[in-house]
């Protein structure tokens, strides 16, 4: 599966006399909005002065892997005058969702448990494709349509929790667990226009991508209580999680020295955004 971009890389390629003054290259920007996503809840408890029952406002979190602010390149290569051969890489890495989970206030107005979650993704979106302009003049619409893979994924996700009562865990305990492994996948399509008055252009489009990822492990990273890492004192089992289609449940004893069993999760990575960027033509005399 790793090879698989590569290989569509070298087919937009295949049977066709390549020029250094037909190649481009652009430099780009984007910000992607979420499709769709799991849902998170964002629970805030609290406890009346007058009965003493507890109430909350819950709200609803969504969680998109693939959203967020992204920076890349792309090269391309001028098949035609309304079509062009393009490879494109964004990089995405600050992409950062946070909310509290859970919070609650007794009746003083004492802040007794308050759970905050993070959840963070980096990963390299590979793009090749097919762009059809309306031509190669001063100005231009076109349309581009092409696989997309999302590499070298990394899913993190942080928890702060505090707590002021009486449970085995009174005080504060932060946790990290990082999720990686396999190439999420999919496809995008754009539609842009470009302005290009020489060997330099500028252009901006609208793009969407509907993409899933499915990772291939989980490891719990960081386990600090009251500021004292006690992550040595967690096995293995408890630690580490293997994605798998299928797994034995009620084998015991489990092995505290091997990584438990799941079943996989797949990650909504769909999103729609703006991308905005500048082109540069490798040949002074094409447009």
């Amino acid at each position: 599966m790793r090879h698989v971009p590569f290989f569509l890389i070298a087919s937009l390629f295949a049977n066709t006399s390549i020029r250094a003054q037909d190649l481009f290259v652009e430099a780009h920007s984007t910000f992607q909005f979420p499709i769709g996503g799991i849902t998170a809840s964002e629970a805030k408890w609290e406890v009346s002065p007058n009965n003493g029952q507890r109430f909350a406002h819950i709200k609803k979190v969504n969680l998109n892997w693939g959203r967020g602010p992204g920076v890349g390149l792309l090269i391309g290569y001028r098949l035609n005058d309304h079509m062009e051969a393009v490879l494109r890489s964004t990089f995405f890495a600050f992409q950062h969702t946070r909310w509290t989970s859970y919070h609650v206030t007794d009746a003083d107005g004492i802040v007794r448990e308050n759970d905050r979650a993070t959840l963070s993704m980096r990963y390299l979106r590979i793009e090749p494709a097919v762009r059809i302009r309306t031509g190669m003049g001063r100005t231009s619409w076109y349309l581009m349509v092409g696989p997309s893979f999302a590499m070298l994924p990394k899913s993190t996700w942080s928890e702060n929790n505090e707590q002021d009562v009486p449970t085995p865990w009174i005080g504060h305990v932060e946790s990290t667990t990082e999720s990686s492994g396999r190439v999420g996948l999919g496809g995008s399509g754009a539609v842009g226009f470009m302005y290009q008055p020489g060997r330099i252009g500028f252009f901006g489009e609208i793009n969407a991508t509907a993409m899933s990822w499915v990772p291939k492990r989980s490891k719990l990273t960081r386990f600090d209580q009251n500021g004292t890492d006690v992550l040595h004192t967690v096995s293995v089992y408890d630690a580490e999680t293997e994605f798998v289609n299928e797994y034995d449940y009620g084998v015991y004893p489990v092995d505290p020295d091997k990584p438990r069993k799941s079943l996989h999760i797949q990650y909504p990575m769909s999103t729609w955004g703006i991308l905005v960027g500048v082109r540069l033509n490798l040949a002074k005399n094409k447009a």
